[in-house]
């Protein structure tokens, strides 16, 4: 640790360091200086130095600033003797050993190079925050302001969500020093910064890839131009949206703005190319697309058909082949705690501090409507923290996090959220007797998952809407065969020991043959339609970050 002459304590952690790096594109072959890119500032949020209480009790000295070593040049609120000192502190030798070891955790110059695509927002609300931003109290002792907050717990707000805000904690220093505490001063104490959830999409750079597109929101220049170019009338307000860095692929948004009286129209999609002209939709002709999906998938096949671009980055599919049959647009999903202090990895993914995962396809049932269908549900972190206990001290393996018996309503939120803003028409999802059939052996956490927690998550959602969870029926094989890895080859097997082939095929190949033998069914599945009503609510307000009661 340092400490900095204006008394500020830092220190700097290389525990991040890949997750930043898959966003950066930074591999084994970057210089030192590019290593300050990918190591995360620690700094004691007390200048006196004193150390900090811990969200769960116990000290903690030091915490994630939301700044990497590299970000200090451009930061305006720090001193040029507190700079000065730090940079010259990272320059001696303990420090550079220390960062020149974070370059074993970066990815292979020689491998594939992967990338975490953030697509969702900060879209979750407090429920304690909304409920003390309403109480009359402006001003009461720090021993009325803990009788408040019990009474808002027995009123229903979760506990987990008061422990978790660090209200308490914060409430305690400020005891000390006050007798009397404002509103705005309890409000101020509520900080979910480190716990925030992030939905992200695991991505693969690769010579049949895509389009990097990197999410942005800024105003695109030369509205007016624009304006005239795609035909729409100066109430329409132009967004950039998602823009490929490499190529200059832009992905934009029109919005009606104040009065006009195409507001009530939803937004419209469009694309541009390098050179800003508009790619056209090749299902209508028209410039503008439904969704920034739709408008994203147009511009990557302008660009293998126009501009001979094949490199890019596409999904990983990893696990593709444990989904059913004939689905469309696999996706495995991460809700990952990118701030969280601890660090936890799982067995499926690489990343930093995976909460849930989840993989999906789209799919549409006999009725013509879309789903987005979950293929599979899950949490490593909180399944091995039930199986082995939690450990939270230093370099404990499964240390505590939140959402203990509330993630998969958090990725349920997550997915509804999304699929709100892709026009998709509902969730529907795998029920636990197919899972069970892939382990021949009935298991109870997966009936706890598919057929309780899901279904009783979404009713509690919707109940306000009128939208339960009922069932339709999907198209698909029969899912009596898998597929196993035998080294570098694949094999597909029923797992009773009736239909078994030797382990010689590629992935495709197995898969085109478990298709083969397989027939066509239709499959029952749960379903929850997502009605207009919830969808403007979701989209317009958001959704709780713990509980279902929407405030």
């Amino acid at each position: 640790m340092l400490k900095l002459p204006s008394g500020t304590i830092v220190d700097f952690s290389t525990e991040r360091v890949r997750y930043h790096a898959l966003r950066r594109f930074l591999n084994q072959g970057a210089s030192h200086q590019q290593l300050y890119q990918v190591i995360d500032l620690l700094i004691a949020a007390s200048s006196s130095g004193q150390p900090l209480p811990g969200l769960l009790g116990g000290p903690v000295k030091l915490r994630y600033s939301g700044l990497t070593l590299a970000d200090i040049a451009t930061q305006q609120n720090w001193s040029s003797a507190d700079r000065r000192s730090l940079l010259t502190w990272l320059e001696q030798p303990a420090q550079r050993r220390k960062i020149e070891a974070s370059r074993n955790r970066l990815p292979s110059a020689h491998k594939r190079l992967s990338a975490i695509a953030q697509v969702d927002h900060a879209h979750l609300y407090s429920r304690l925050q909304r409920r003390i931003e309403r109480l009359p109290l402006q001003r009461a002792s720090p021993q009325q302001w803990r009788a408040t907050l019990l009474n808002l717990r027995r009123q229903g707000i979760a506990e987990e969500e008061i422990t978790w805000s660090g209200i308490l904690s914060r409430l305690s220093e400020l005891a000390d020093a006050h007798q009397w505490i404002s509103k705005a001063q309890v409000l101020a104490c509520i900080d979910f910064s480190p716990i925030f959830p992030e939905l992200c999409t695991e991505m693969v750079w690769g010579n049949t890839g895509n389009l990097c597109f990197k999410e942005v929101a800024s105003l695109l220049s030369h509205q007016t131009y624009f304006h005239d170019l795609l035909g729409l009338e100066a109430e329409y307000l132009l967004v950039l949206r998602f823009v490929d860095q490499r190529y200059r692929f832009r992905i934009c948004a029109a919005r009606p703005i104040g009065d006009s009286p195409h507001k009530q129209h939803a937004k419209k999609w469009f694309a541009l190319d390098p050179c800003g002209r508009v790619i056209p939709n090749p299902q209508d002709g028209t410039r503008f697309f439904n969704d920034s999906d739709a408008a994203r998938h147009s511009a990557n096949q302008h660009a293998k058909d126009y501009w001979n671009i094949t490199t890019g980055n596409c999904y990983f599919t990893r696990y593709e082949h444990l989904s059913l049959l004939e689905g469309e647009n696999y996706r495995e999903w991460l809700v990952i705690l990118p701030d969280f202090q601890k660090t936890f990895y799982g067995s499926h993914f690489e990343e930093r501090n995976v909460l849930a995962h989840v993989r999906s396809t789209d799919r549409h049932d006999q009725e013509g409507r879309r789903l987005l269908f979950i293929e599979e549900l899950q949490s490593d972190w909180h399944t091995m923290g039930r199986k082995y206990g939690y450990d939270n001290r230093c370099g404990g393996h499964i240390p505590h996090a939140p959402f203990k018996n509330s993630w998969v309503s958090l990725a349920c939120k997550k997915l509804l959220r999304y699929a709100c803003e892709h026009g998709y028409d509902g969730l529907a999802w795998t029920p636990a007797s197919v899972h069970e059939s892939r382990y021949v052996r009935a298991i109870q956490a997966l009936r706890r998952i598919y057929d309780q927690q899901l279904p009783r998550t979404l009713n509690r959602l919707g109940r306000h809407f009128d939208a339960q969870v009922r069932h339709t029926s999907i198209n698909t094989k029969h899912p009596w065969l898998k597929l196993t890895q035998n080294g570098s080859k694949w094999q597909v097997t029923d797992g009773q020991g009736t239909f078994t082939t030797k382990p010689r095929y590629t992935r495709t190949e197995a898969l085109a043959l478990l298709a083969r033998h397989s027939k066509q069914v239709t499959l029952d599945v749960p379903f929850f339609h997502i009605t207009t009503a919830m969808r403007a609510q979701i989209l317009n307000d958001g959704l709780p970050m713990f509980g279902e009661q929407l405030e």
